[in-house]
């Protein structure tokens, strides 16, 4: 857009993916992955001295174990998780900067039960601690902005009885506080979002297609970003 500084990055990245996975039956599914991977650097905001400026690619690198179990009416799964990547924050000079690295560490739990007449009804946490751990002294072990240390989703869905493929779903999700800057001065105050929405999945032309329609934020809830 007119007043974006230009930047220009080329470089030929090696971003390999592995995985182990094994099934002891045909329910039951443990894994391990390795990732490596070439994300869009951010883009400075309104307000910082190099506002607009683009900052180039950051390389990251996410370790995972899981397990995840797929029953008839039910299903869980549980992961644990790290992502390294390269940390961008504005620094005391009032300028959006990309320099030494960020860590984050996590687990995930997600749920989910079938009931009769078409009732499905999921549940899932996470827990996240995202620190700065390579970088400018007074940064070092900061909490990463932006990350909440919970979050939690509870959504219930249902078919539509009398139309095939029609579906209507309703959600919650809860964020915990989380901080606003990488000083960790300010602390945002934690909220839960009410969404809803409807699907319809059909055929047209011999291939599968989901509908979707959705709102977002039903309540109006207003909310630090």
């Amino acid at each position: 857009k007119p007043g974006t500084a230009g930047t220009s990055y080329t470089q030929t990245p090696v971003t390999p993916t592995l995985a182990l996975m094994f099934r002891p039956r045909s329910d039951l599914l443990f894994y391990a992955s390795y990732v490596e991977a070439l994300e869009d650097g951010g883009t400075a905001a309104e307000g910082y001295a190099n506002a607009n400026q683009v900052l180039d690619p950051l390389k990251s690198k996410q370790y995972e174990v899981g397990v995840k179990y797929d029953g008839r009416s039910y299903g869980a799964s549980a992961a644990l998780f790290r992502i390294e990547r390269g940390a961008e924050y504005g620094n005391a000079q009032n300028v959006y900067v990309s320099n030494g690295k960020e860590r984050i560490n996590g687990l995930e739990l997600d749920g989910h039960v079938d009931l009769p007449a078409g009732f499905r009804v999921s549940a899932s946490t996470a827990w996240e601690a995202g620190t700065y751990s390579e970088t400018e002294a007074d940064l070092v072990g900061n909490r990463i902005e932006g990350i909440p240390r919970w979050q939690a989703t509870l959504q219930v869905s249902d078919r539509i009885p009398g139309v095939p493929g029609l579906s209507a779903n309703a959600e919650a999700h809860y964020y915990g506080s989380m901080m606003a800057d990488a000083n960790n001065k300010y602390v945002l105050p934690s909220f839960t979002l009410f969404n809803a929405g409807l699907s319809y999945r059909t055929m047209i032309g011999g291939h599968g297609v989901t509908l979707r329609a959705e709102v977002d934020n039903v309540f109006n809830r207003h909310y630090w970003g």
